[in-house]
């Protein structure tokens, strides 16, 4: 479960008879987006957020508020999933010792490059590997792949890396 199959749908750019239906009922506002959540199984869950305002306020409200409303819901579901005893991996088998080193580099501000030279690899490779850890994790950005690490408890104590740091 990750952040990409939380995709929002702008249901105010939609022109479907089910959009439509949507947004007409009382009290939902004159602009919505529509959060899906697919578990393994093939249940689907669906948080709907709504506001009023102005376009602009509404453009605002995307930039800034369905981010983070993308990013809980997959949390939540996650947390639900955990609860009922359904547990999507095993953490310590999610990322290689080289995906963890890559992704340490990363939290610490090193570019691609700047990790590539500590590691005595190319940075092409930690290109890859650090796409492979935003896939593994399911998240989008490096940052979000730095973030869910710690959440997981993946990520190794700097004394694992003193003997590479510049």
């Amino acid at each position: 479960m990750g952040v990409r199959t939380v995709a929002p749908v702008d249901l105010t750019q939609r022109s479907d008879e089910d959009a439509r239906a949507i947004m007409n009922l009382p009290d939902v506002g004159n602009r919505g987006a529509l959060l899906t959540v697919r578990s393994a199984g093939g249940e689907t869950g669906i948080l709907f957020a709504s506001a009023n305002g102005s376009e602009i306020e509404w453009r605002r409200f995307k930039e800034e508020a369905l981010p983070r409303l993308q990013i809980f819901l997959a949390q939540f579901h996650e947390t639900i999933l955990l609860v009922q005893g359904i547990a999507p991996c095993c953490a310590e088998e999610l990322l290689s010792r080289r995906e963890l080193e890559c992704l340490h580099w990363c939290a610490q501000g090193k570019s691609y490059w700047e990790t590539a030279v500590i590691l005595g690899i190319a940075e092409r490779t930690v290109n890859h590997h650090m796409r492979m850890v935003r896939e593994k994790l399911q998240v989008q950005t490096n940052a979000q792949a730095v973030s869910r690490a710690y959440e997981l408890g993946l990520m190794l104590p700097d004394e694992d890396f003193t003997s590479v740091a510049p």
